[in-house]
């Protein structure tokens, strides 16, 4: 099963991920949704006031979520190759749009990819079991130069 970590090194409980057929399941556990699922009938679980989290496939568009950001506790971007970076800019996409909730990256990610992920705005991220945590942190924090940092705070323009 694999490990969520955020930022500051805490493992988190792993949310559960519903298919769009499944019944919500009764209790308090954090429920993971695709994005489809939510926009069908977003307000029940708007309703819920938190405790799950939609998760957006790397080939969907976020801008499709901007009108609930403010009321999204949690946003998986899926990752499903090492090699595939949509997701990447899903991030930056939601963070300039002002998405303050968690953003947790989920999927089959490279130990290289630890440090750009959290400059891209990620706040968690699901990693194997055999990656140890600490190990996580570590190379999040031994890459000083970044080419994205640069630009971070530049105005998007067309």
């Amino acid at each position: 099963m694999p490990q969520h970590i955020d930022t500051q090194g805490r493992l988190h409980s792993p949310y559960t991920l519903l298919d769009d057929e499944q019944g919500v399941p009764d209790g308090k556990q954090v429920l993971l949704i695709s994005c489809a699922r939510f926009l069908a009938e977003p307000a029940p679980w708007l309703a819920r006031g938190g405790g799950f989290g939609v998760l957006v496939k790397n080939t969907e568009s976020p801008l499709a979520l901007e009108t609930y950001l403010p009321n999204l506790p949690l946003i998986a971007l899926e990752f499903p190759a090492f090699t595939d970076g949509r997701a990447y800019s899903q991030a930056r996409l939601l963070r300039r749009l002002g998405y303050a909730g968690q953003l947790h990256a989920r999927g089959t990610l490279a130990i290289d990819q630890v440090r750009e992920l959290f400059s891209c705005g990620f706040d968690s991220l699901e990693i194997p079991d055999h990656w140890p945590g600490e190990l996580v942190l570590t190379l999040r924090g031994q890459i000083s130069v970044s080419y994205q940092d640069w630009c971070r705070d530049l105005a998007v323009t067309a």
